[in-house]
């Protein structure tokens, strides 16, 4: 408690560095305006400022490699020598998973990730905008893969030397190329153990063939070592994969196979890989067992491991995003620990409406100063769209088109940040960082068949320090976290360059806080001990404001960063900037 009485004293004397207001609007019946205005009165106090401590360097870029010429144009060529009546494109949008090992530096990239996502979800009208193409079924891919897929291009897995600046192609993920591999989407999660590199992708082009793929290198020759699907104890092939860790000379993995999450720790015996033995290179052991699917991982208190869920449920529904704790370990987690993970925090826990605390994932998570920090994600339209199905199914005609407006407000969620110590135990202390202390819900009143939005205060009881979004409305994904140089850095991913340019499928709508150029990119704030407040080292996408993303952030020497930039049609330079994701190191100031 009396880091947190510290805080409070410290926020009442320092300079402030981000003003927002903590007097929150009272509940009241809401209609759309009223709800825009809730909104609207909380940006409006809201004052941005960067103090940065980190010199930025550009490593690595995506490489310009489409001609595009207009939406469904015979002319339209990948790999194009030139494009002289066309326009370029690059179509790397992210790096998606990433891992240093020695010297070297590791990442696999997703392309045309924001078009492939939009099409998996059921969009099919094409998207043009100044920035980004979208063609759905248009593409010239489209005969040959689903409409869902037509923008879908073959991903890369990249070899960064750090002692040498050399990038070395190491994989063109297409089938062909790679003897019996399916169509991937991009490697998603990376670790390593004594230099041998496994990278996970997510693979197939529907719900029915949808899988996990493992690659695997040694990094010390930067030989392949080849590929597999990963499957259970039963022969069930995974089917997402997310975050994985390195610690304590073990890896780590979230997995999701179709009844329930699992965490994999690998068995494979380096040394013997590395001679040309490769009989335990895809051996893995289950070691954790949850009902949602794991996400973000990160080690707790030095003995345990935490895991961040999404909310695909296998037993019980609308809960949320939640926290699962592991059991406590020496050396590793093993298979006698599985059943022993339990939920210590969930988002239910918070956000007083139903849907919106149902659609809310755990974002990045690390454990910094005795304390475990952890943010929220939502996707933009996604509680909206379940809050009009869910209520549609029980009042038909829900919603008319001023309710559907109050909805879109009514379950928009700007990120919340939170730490919380002691979670093993009934006496954890959480506290509310960034977020809300009301928040709108709406109720059901299924006698009378009418529904009614009310700003009510958040479930914990607790004051936020700051407002949620860290000032930002369209900041709605807290994406990555580290520790470096006795310091917290969180990354975000934001949208405001993306509904100010007109590329979300979404309706035109008043919009609370004006999406200009000054909230443009993704956000990299920095928390530089216990009793301080988060504070923005960089507003606008660490040097280029088409970065929306903070994908990936690893700590060692230097802070390594892979972007999400999914512009693929910004590749004539304009203030320094370009689309296609990057890679980034941050070294301290001299």
């Amino acid at each position: 408690m009396g880091k947190s009485w510290g805080i409070a004293a410290l926020l009442k004397t320092v300079v402030v560095i981000f003003s927002f207001s903590v007097l929150q609007h009272p509940a009241y019946g809401a209609p759309s305006d009223d709800l825009y205005k809730f909104w609207q009165n909380l940006y409006a106090q809201s004052s941005r400022q960067e103090y940065p401590s980190l010199q930025i360097e550009l490593l690595s870029k995506a490489p310009i490699d489409e001609c595009f010429y207009g939406i469904g144009d015979p002319r339209n060529a990948y790999a194009a020598a030139t494009c002289d009546q066309g326009r370029w494109k690059v179509n790397g949008g992210q790096v998606w998973g990433m891992v240093k090992s020695g010297s070297k530096l590791w990442f696999g990239t997703r392309e045309n990730p924001m078009c492939v996502t939009m099409g998996m979800s059921g969009v099919r009208t094409p998207l043009l905008t100044d920035f980004e193409v979208c063609e759905f079924g248009q593409s010239f891919l489209a005969p040959y893969l689903p409409e869902s897929m037509g923008d879908w291009r073959p991903p890369f897995i990249y070899e960064y030397d750090l002692a040498t600046g050399k990038v070395l192609q190491k994989k063109l993920l297409l089938p062909g190329l790679v003897e019996g591999l399916p169509i991937v989407h991009g490697t998603r999660g990376a670790a390593q153990k004594d230099g041998i590199v496994l990278m996970a992708a997510v693979a197939g082009i529907d719900a029915a063939s949808v899988s996990v793929v493992l690659f695997a290198f040694n990094s010390d020759t930067g030989q392949f070592l080849g590929w597999t699907t990963l499957l259970d104890s039963n022969g069930i092939p995974y089917k997402n994969t997310r975050h994985w860790l390195s610690y304590r000379d073990q890896v780590y993995g979230c997995l999701w196979v179709e009844n329930g999450g699992r965490i994999l720790r690998w068995l494979g015996d380096t040394q013997a890989i590395k001679s040309g033995d490769l009989a335990s290179l895809w051996k893995f052991e289950e070691v954790g067992v949850m009902d949602q699917q794991p996400s973000t991982i990160a080690v707790y208190n030095g003995n345990r491991l935490v895991v961040g869920t999404r909310q695909t449920d296998t037993k019980r529904l609308l809960r949320g995003g939640e926290l699962w704790l592991s059991p406590p370990f020496d050396d590793h987690l093993s298979a006698n620990d599985a059943e022993k993970w339990k939920v210590v925090w969930s988002v239910a826990q918070y956000d007083p409406d139903l849907v919106s605390a149902a659609t809310t994932a755990i974002g990045a998570l690390a454990f910094f100063d005795g304390y475990l920090w952890w943010g929220t994600e939502t996707e933009i339209g996604k509680a909206w769209e379940v809050h009009k199905q869910f209520y549609g199914k029980i009042k038909p005609g829900y919603p008319t088109d001023e309710e559907s407006l109050a909805a879109l407000y009514g379950t928009w969620r700007p990120l919340s940040l939170f730490r919380g110590c002691s979670l093993e135990n009934t006496s954890q202390q959480i506290e509310l960082v960034s977020g809300f202390n009301a928040l709108p819900k709406f109720t059901f009143d299924t006698t009378s068949g009418l529904g009614r939005w009310d700003v009510v205060p958040n479930r914990m009881g607790k004051q936020a320090w700051g407002i949620g979004g860290l000032g930002n409305w369209y900041q709605v994904q807290a994406y990555s976290m580290t520790v470096f140089g006795g310091k917290l850095f969180l990354g975000t991913n934001e949208y405001s360059h993306r509904i100010g340019t007109g590329g979300m499928q979404l309706p035109t709508f008043p919009l609370p806080q004006p999406p200009d150029q000054s909230l443009w990119g993704a956000e990299l704030w920095r928390i530089d001990n216990v009793n301080s407040y988060p504070v923005a080292e960089s507003l606008s996408g660490i040097g280029n404001y088409l970065n929306t993303a903070v994908r990936n952030m690893i700590a060692d020497d230097a802070i390594y960063i892979g972007t999400g930039n999914t512009n693929n049609l910004a590749t004539v330079e304009a203030g320094g900037v370009l689309g296609g994701w990057e890679v980034l190191r941050l070294t301290t100031t001299k």
